[in-house]
């Protein structure tokens, strides 16, 4: 049996599934009782990764396996993912599930495993040590294996690269470990993201571990990935418990992308599988809470003149956080609080109108945006009781407000994941109003605090709500912010993300003389550093000054005329990493020849830099934008992948566009 998708296609016959498409194939064997990867193909180099013995794929489905049923089926996630193959392997008559997934042109296959842990969750195997120094030290498949490929290789060298939420605590999004294996012995790292390089060829693999970040990851036993370089590579940590069922374990995608663009590969994957279709572009949010009045100013009147100032700024979408509501949380500054979790226990109503705030109900809220071509949004926390038992109510809820008042952006915030049925079962309500909504409704998702879904787990859903950060605090810098996204654009693409705008005049005496401060830059540089992302307008509008506001109203508009293109092009990180003192940027690539660049200076000694860019021939024009530095200047052309400018003026941005 096997079916086709443009160039994807798959195969079960004869105890073997290839499944593959013009970049990559792949084969598992049933021999035995037990599934073995077999290969994994490089089209393109025509290399095979394998190994000289064969291990089992997976420890999470048991042993023996008897019987092996396909079917398939050619998808697109309710409309938020590009359509692709996706075909589900029934495994002894769906007592578990190997659901694999390949998109057209992509060199990378996905697959989940769906198991009972109650039943097939295998016991661990050990490792052998002969302790003679010369000897080879080979290891069984592990427990708790998600995936393990055979390979035999002697010059490996690996980069493992970890991704970091819970960014109230944390403000180095990606970190990495980069180190030649030494092929007579097992290493073990911690991350999400792993490339294994063949130094003799550069033939690449990547591996993918698609669950939280690790300190989100649920029931850890160990490391992530274990490589013997003349064995097998095993990826590890499902994240099943005891919980009852057919249990999705965390996903992985293995692949063999180009040695010089692994993470470029890896982020046009993503972008097929979030194509952020309710949203559609980007989109400018406002959110009152970095003024940190919390729920002490959210009324009727307070709204109507932060909707009045939207318009005025060109906002897409103002939303409401917490305070709209008639239950008070734990972070309520008008009412002593512990709600945070348990909300119907605390109040059957808690997710109505809060009716002393906003005696009209949102009517006039929601026909003023109407009325000026823009929407309102709110933020929601789902009731974390039993392992989220409500979420079916919870999704009534949205639906409601999603029904009665065309509400479709909610920011999700609160969320604590402490068991693989409360990850399903959030996952559930994502679906539930996606599907009900007809794919219009859309998500914020926080990953500030907490256990949470992270950056790689469901990652077709919303966009990611990535920081809080407060001048009231001194822990607002706008390079530390454009860091992070920097960092997490060369795996994911920025679409994905909300990145904050505060005013910077706020709180400039807690900031002293330091260079660096939010007051030193024009509020355009902040919003043109995160304007590949979506941006957040982190702040009460109403309280900018006037020339602030008239600055921001001025680079929005410029940025509204692109951002169709900027949500559709390729986003690379260029120049260095910001640290406050580089020059640094974006390319956003919409095809051969065509493209923008956003070019940062920081507070950097030198005036002169020059870029290095990718895919465009030399002798491109470009076209300035939009800019803060009447002194910019660039050689106008493109030469040797590689754009020379002059930007005279520190914490300067130029917006530009090349064509051919």
């Amino acid at each position: 049996m096997g079916d086709i998708f443009e160039d994807c296609y798959f195969s079960l016959a004869g105890g073997s599934l290839i499944i593959g498409n013009a970049r990559i194939e792949h084969r598992v064997e049933h021999i035995g009782g037990m599934l073995s990867s077999a290969y994994l193909i490089d089209k393109r180099s025509k290399y095979s990764w394998h190994g000289s013995t064969r291990e089992a794929l997976t420890t999470l489905i048991g042993n023996p396996v008897r019987t092996l049923s396909a079917y398939s089926s050619i998808t697109d996630n309710t409309g938020l993912s590009e359509r692709h193959l996706s075909v589900t392997i029934a495994v002894n008559d769906d007592e578990a599930r190997l659901v694999y997934t390949i998109h057209p042109g992509m060199p990378f296959i996905s697959m989940r495993a769906f198991v009972t842990p109650a039943i097939t969750r295998q016991t661990a195997t050990s490792e052998s040590a002969s302790g003679i120094e010369s000897g080879i030290t080979k290891s069984d498949v592990r427990a708790d294996c998600i995936y393990s490929l055979g390979i035999c290789e002697k010059h490996l060298r690996i980069s493992a690269i970890e991704l970091h939420d819970v960014t109230d605590i944390h403000d180095m999004l990606v970190t990495r470990a980069e180190e030649e294996l030494f092929h007579t012995r097992t290493r073990s790292f911690r991350g999400n993201i792993f490339v294994l390089s063949r130094r003799i060829t550069d033939d690449t693999l990547m591996i993918v571990k698609e669950g939280p970040t690790p300190a989100g990851s649920l029931n850890r036993t160990g490391d992530d990935l274990y490589v013997h370089a003349a064995a097998s590579v095993q990826l590890c940590g499902s994240g099943l418990g005891s919980d009852e069922g057919l249990i999705p374990a965390y996903g992985m995608t293995i692949g063999t992308p180009a040695s010089h663009a692994a993470g470029r590969e890896y982020a046009r994957l993503y972008a097929r599988v979030h194509k952020n279709a309710p949203n559609g572009t980007l989109r400018i949010m406002s959110n009152t809470w970095g003024d940190r009045n919390q729920d002490k100013a959210v009324n009727e009147t307070f709204m109507l003149r932060e909707c009045g100032s939207a318009r005025t700024i060109g906002v897409d979408i103002v939303q409401i956080d917490d305070g709209w509501q008639q239950g008070a949380s734990a972070n309520s500054l008008l009412k002593k609080s512990t709600a945070w979790g348990s909300y119907y226990a605390a109040d059957p109503d808690f997710w109505t109108v809060h009716k002393q705030k906003f005696p009209h109900g949102l009517a006039p809220l929601t026909a003023y945006t109407k009325e000026n071509g823009f929407e309102l949004g709110l933020w929601f926390s789902p009731d974390a009781t039993d392992d989220y038992a409500a979420y079916e109510k919870d999704a009534d809820v949205l639906l409601g407000f999603y029904t009665g008042f065309g509400i479709r952006h909610f920011k999700l915030d609160g969320i604590k994941l402490l068991s693989k049925t409360a990850e399903m079962r959030l996952s559930a309500l994502l679906a539930l109003v996606t599907e009900k909504s007809g794919g219009k409704a859309t998500f914020d998702l926080d990953v500030t605090a907490q256990v949470r879904l992270g950056y790689l787990y469901e990652k077709q859903y919303g966009t990611i709500f990535v920081e809080n950060r407060y001048s009231d605090w001194g822990n607002y810098f706008p390079h530390r912010t454009l860091k992070n996204l920097w960092l997490l654009a060369e795996f994911i693409p920025p679409r994905k993300f909300q990145f904050e705008v505060l005013n910077p005049r706020r709180n400039a005496e807690k900031y002293g003389d330091d260079p660096l401060a939010p007051a030193a830059y024009g509020i355009d540089y902040l919003f043109a550093s995160v304007m590949v992302s979506n941006p957040l307008l982190w702040m009460e509008m109403q309280h900018l000054e006037a020339s602030d506001a008239a600055q921001l109203s001025r680079i929005i508009t410029v940025f509204r005329k692109e951002r169709d293109a900027l949500h559709n092009a390729e986003i690379r990180p260029i120049g260095n990493m910001p640290d406050g003192t580089q020059f640094t940027g974006f390319q956003a690539i919409i095809g051969p020849g065509e493209g923008y660049l956003i070019l940062l200076r920081e507070f950097s000694k030198a005036d002169d830099f020059s870029y290095r860019i990718v895919d465009v021939p030399d002798g491109l024009s470009i076209t300035m934008l939009a800019s803060n530095d009447d002194g910019f200047r660039c050689e106008g052309t493109v030469k040797g992948s590689s754009v020379h400018v002059s930007m005279p003026t520190p914490r300067s941005y130029a917006f530009l566009r090349y064509t051919i």
